[in-house]
C-alpha cells in the first residue's frame, strides 16, 4: 500500500501523512461501504490504520512489564493520533486502567528515578570506583558526593517502591559503581 496513490481519499491520505489519523480514520469508516474506488482505497487505508492500531497496542502491552514508561508514552501517542476515533478511546481507557494500577504506578515512578540516577552519573562521567586503594581514595574525593547522592536516590526509592524492579537495578548499579565504597 506504500506505493499506491489515492485519488477519492487524497484528503485521508494526507491526514495520516500529517499524523492526524483519527480524522482519516473517521473519513474512510464513513466511505468503507461507497461502490468502486473509493470504497476500495477507504477499505485499504482502514485496514492499514487499524493495523498500525493494533501494533501500538501490541507494543504498549509488552512494554508494562519491561519499560513502564514506554507504555504510558506509546498509549498517550495513540491517544493523540487518532483523536475522535474508537482507538483514542481505547488508548484513554487503557491508561485509565494503568493509572488505577498501584503496581504499575511504582514501576513507572521508580522507572523514572532510575532514568534519573543514569542521568546525575553520565553527566557527572562517574567511572567505576578503582579497587586499588590509593586510587580508591582519589576516587572517594571526587566522586563520593555525586555517590552519596545516588545512594540517597536508591534509599529513597527502597522505602517508596521496594519491589518495582527499577529499585533493584539502581542498587545493582550502585554496587557496581561503588563496590565497598565508604557510606559517608
Amino acid at each position: 500500500m506504500g506505493d499506491t496513490k489515492y485519488t477519492k481519499l487524497a484528503g485521508a491520505a494526507s491526514r495520516i501523512k500529517s499524523g492526524r489519523l483519527g480524522a482519516a480514520w473517521r473519513e474512510c469508516d464513513r466511505r468503507k461501504d461507497e461502490e468502486g474506488r473509493a470504497g476500495e482505497e477507504a477499505k485499504a487505508l482502514l485496514g492499514n490504520l487499524e493495523g498500525y492500531a493494533a501494533r501500538m497496542f501490541r507494543r504498549a502491552e509488552e512494554a508494562k512489564g519491561s519499560s513502564p514508561a514506554e507504555a504510558v508514552e506509546t498509549l498517550r501517542k495513540l491517544k493523540a493520533q487518532f483523536a475522535g476515533a474508537p482507538q483514542a478511546d481505547e488508548a484513554a481507557k487503557r491508561l485509565d486502567e494503568l493509572d488505577g494500577d498501584k503496581a504499575f504506578q511504582a514501576e513507572l515512578k521508580a522507572q523514572r528515578d532510575y532514568e534519573g540516577i543514569e542521568e546525575t552519573l553520565a553527566k557527572a562521567k562517574v567511572p567505576e570506583r578503582p579497587a586499588k586503594p590509593a586510587d580508591a581514595k582519589h576516587w572517594d574525593r571526587r566522586y563520593g558526593s555525586v555517590v552519596r547522592r545516588v545512594k540517597s536516590r536508591v534509599d529513597r526509592m527502597k522505602r517508596s517502591y521496594p519491589d518495582a524492579r527499577f529499585t533493584k537495578e539502581a542498587e545493582a548499579l550502585l554496587a557496581r559503581l561503588a563496590p565497598g565504597a565508604p557510606e559517608e
